[in-house]
């Protein structure tokens, strides 16, 4: 899977499960702990999400920047689905 394609796809499952937690971005793109973060990283520095929570049980939520991707036409359906 590329890795805009994976980015795109991880958005979309925060925002269908209304945050999720790293450890559930591994397991879902059976990804390792280095590439999540990674991709985490990307999406905090482009303001599409936050962490919101205690550091051990907490979840990266959409910000208002990463929830209105969702509302404009135009958002490219994932080849995969959820």
């Amino acid at each position: 899977m590329l890795m805009l394609d994976r980015l795109s796809n991880e958005l979309r499952l925060i925002h269908q499960h209304q945050g999720l937690q790293l450890k559930i971005i591994m397991e879902t793109f059976n990804i390792k702990r280095t590439t999540s973060q990674r991709d985490v990283k990307l999406l905090r520095d482009a303001g599409l999400i936050v962490f919101e929570g205690p550091d051990k049980t907490g979840k990266y939520v959409l910000t208002e920047k990463g929830a209105g991707i969702f509302k404009k036409e135009g958002f490219v359906r994932s080849r995969k689905s959820f």
